[in-house]
């Protein structure tokens, strides 16, 4: 993702905390991760969030979608015993259809209007 179009969601999301009246610091702002789930659509596939604390008994965090955001069924796979931080999107199965570049701009993909 660009450097800038991260910028903007960062600050659309940190909009949102705001609005919602949820206090965070600068430095949890700068830390935010935004995910774009590997698809590069982030103004509608993707979320935003801030951690708290993530250890292997429980986690803090800050979930953000953006307006007309959503965010797909995905999995944290294990790597080296470890859950993996960044998410990745579920392989397709009967319950979940594969998710592809460009497949979320189908009307059947998009968030009620």
């Amino acid at each position: 993702m660009r450097p800038g179009k991260n910028a903007r969601v960062r600050a659309a999301a940190a909009a949102l905390l705001r609005k919602a009246r949820i206090a965070v610091t600068p430095a949890e702002l700068e830390a935010m991760e935004v995910a774009d789930m590997g698809l590069g659509d982030v103004r509608h596939v993707g979320l935003e969030l801030i951690v708290y604390e993530n250890n292997d008994r429980y986690c803090a965090k800050e979930l953000i979608l953006l307006p007309r955001q959503m965010c797909p069924e995905h999995r944290h796979p294990r790597l080296d015993g470890r859950r993996e931080h960044a998410p990745r999107p579920v392989a397709a199965t009967e319950s979940a259809p594969p998710l592809r570049p460009g497949s979320c701009g189908a009307e059947s993909c998009r968030p009620p209007a």
